[in-house]
């Protein structure tokens, strides 16, 4: 039997759950940002139609592991609103995640070519 730390570690593993917030995160890193422009973002740019409530909750475990900040931006066209801002934790989790992600991606293109070779 082989030893236990030849498995891949959960660490080394991404989730399709992790890759929403990854997904958040990246457009966080672009510029300090609310929450409702996220949602928009997640739906124009990439279909994602994620629901509001959904994206609060993200935003808030993110924020709860110190990925992200927030503070409320005073406006005087509007309501009091929250603006998310990366921190050094975050990004570097976001660059942590790249050789993940390519991971993912080798394994879905792989599925894919099969897939697609099978309707042949």
């Amino acid at each position: 039997m082989l030893p236990h730390n030849h498995h891949h570690s959960h660490k080394d593993r991404i989730h399709l759950r992790e890759v929403k917030d990854l997904l958040i995160l990246s457009i966080i890193r672009e510029n300090p940002i609310h929450g409702s422009e996220i949602h928009r973002i997640l739906k124009e740019k990439y279909n994602l139609n994620i629901p509001k409530p959904i994206i609060y909750m993200i935003l808030r475990k993110l924020e709860e592991r110190g990925m992200i900040i927030s503070e409320w931006e005073l406006s005087d066209r509007g309501p009091v609103r929250r603006i998310y801002r990366m921190t050094e934790e975050g990004l570097d989790y976001l660059n942590e995640s790249v050789n993940r992600l390519k991971e993912l991606k080798r394994i879905i293109d792989d599925l894919l070519s099969k897939l697609e070779g099978s309707n042949e």
